[in-house]
């Protein structure tokens, strides 16, 4: 998550610099210059530099906080506790944009009860992730496309909390116009998969421009417009069940989010608006089978069950190798349909012999190309889903980790966390 905090100052406890991976993760460029040592933590990881059982671990935070010149804050007056620090420093500072990355339970509840508009993030080998996020899943199940007024999406959270309306369902997340292309947040948020900068067509203002697009909205569902508090809300109101004659458009509904990242959608919420006429329904006419598909059914109505496996791995294989996903899912659809299932080595032939290839050579581009596009990732989703073993994500974790361990460039630590991000969807799913 720290990756979604570009222009967030970023304090860690002594017990987050301990941990290898939190090194690792704040290492890129972008997120060093966040970075800044409360004086007691300084003085804490020296301490520990004696206690055989973390002094390691000590001694490299320290060192990479001297090679990185990550500053060191000044000593504070009265405070002798590392948590009295933050707990200064979090309401000293409020209003600008701080997040606190700590273990510590107890400090956790004290920063969210004093600093209610401070970040407070727990660190799990290096993964950083709110404390306290907000609940989006059930506001925003009605929901597939939202669209963020200027306002929010300039908010100095929005990046982290555009990727938590994502992984709660939502499938697309548009950005104002009026959202400056040269703002903080907007390379930031173009970074994100599913969130969609709309360009501006006209000069009457962000009203007109966020009504339009809301009104020509089409789709099964109604779309969501979010709004920061104090902005009128009562045109878009007016307008939330207007049905057009010339589209078929569905209607939206309006949000509100609070200062915490909360969203209240405004009542009452409506259903999608009707059609304006039904369309005759096309008659889907079945995909014409390749080779592979053919000679695996013909195998198994010869009753060569091994035949028809040996037909399906190798077209699987030439298939995943050359990134025809259509004929991918051709061959597991058929597959599926015959009673044959996923054979253990397809995933691993593709983890080993295709991915983890692009790695070896350092093909990083390639490699995230496998993991961003739609059918790449619905494919490899697919494969560790289905694969015949108890610990669905244990083969790829540890190709990730293997990798993780190289991690050297902005454009390899991308692709590496798209891949992590597919592993967590494909458990999800299970």
């Amino acid at each position: 998550m720290l990756a979604f905090l570009n222009n967030y100052i970023i304090l860690a406890d002594a017990n987050v610099w301990l941990q290898k991976g939190f090194l690792i993760a704040v290492k890129p460029a972008a997120i060093m210059r966040q970075l800044q040592v409360p004086h007691l933590v300084e003085q804490e990881l020296r301490r520990l530099l004696k206690n055989k059982k973390v002094s390691h671990s000590a001694e490299e935070a320290l060192q990479f906080i001297k090679e990185h010149n990550v500053p060191v804050l000044p000593p504070s007056s009265v405070s002798h506790l590392a948590d009295q620090e933050f707990i200064m420093y979090g309401m000293e500072n409020a209003g600008k944009p701080l997040a606190v990355v700590t273990h510590d339970t107890g400090l956790q509840n004290d920063l969210a009860a004093l600093c209610p508009d401070l970040l407070v993030l727990d660190c799990d080998k290096g993964a950083c992730t709110p404390c306290r996020p907000p609940e989006y899943a059930e506001k925003v199940k009605a929901y597939k496309d939202v669209i963020a007024s200027a306002a929010v999406a300039g908010r100095a959270d929005f990046p982290l909390l555009a990727k938590l309306l994502l992984e709660a369902g939502i499938e697309k997340l548009l950005v104002s116009p009026s959202l400056p292309e040269d703002h903080a947040n907007a390379k930031c948020l173009r970074g994100i998969e599913g969130v969609k900068p709309m360009p501006a067509l006209g000069g009457a203002g962000e009203g007109q421009a966020l009504l339009a697009r809301l009104l020509v909205h089409e789709g099964k569902q109604r779309a969501l417009l979010l709004v920061a508090e104090g902005e009128d809300t009562l045109t878009y109101m007016k307008h939330r069940d207007t049905k057009l004659k010339s589209v078929d458009n569905t209607g939206f509904d309006v949000a509100v989010m609070d200062a915490a990242g909360g969203i209240t959608v405004l009542g009452p919420k409506g259903a999608p608006l009707p059609p304006r006429k039904q369309a005759k329904p096309v008659p889907k006419v079945p995909a014409e089978e390749r080779p592979g598909c053919l000679a695996m059914r013909q195998a198994m109505k010869d009753g060569n069950r091994a035949l028809a496996q040996k037909h399906l791995v190798e077209a699987l294989q030439e298939s995943l190798r050359n990134g025809r996903y259509t004929y991918v899912n051709q061959l597991l659809d058929a597959a599926r349909e015959l009673e044959i299932g996923q054979p253990k080595s397809v995933l691993k032939f593709y983890l080993n012999e295709v991915l983890d290839g692009y790695a070896r050579k350092k093909e990083w581009k390639s490699l995230k190309t496998r993991f961003t596009g739609k059918a790449g990732r619905k494919v490899l989703t697919r494969l560790i889903k289905n694969a015949p073993v108890s610990n669905i994500s244990a083969a790829p974790t540890h190709i990730l980790n293997e990798w993780k361990k190289t991690s050297e460039t902005d454009e390899q630590r991308e692709a590496i966390a798209a891949f992590e991000d597919i592993i967590k969807n494909a458990q999800k799913q299970n």
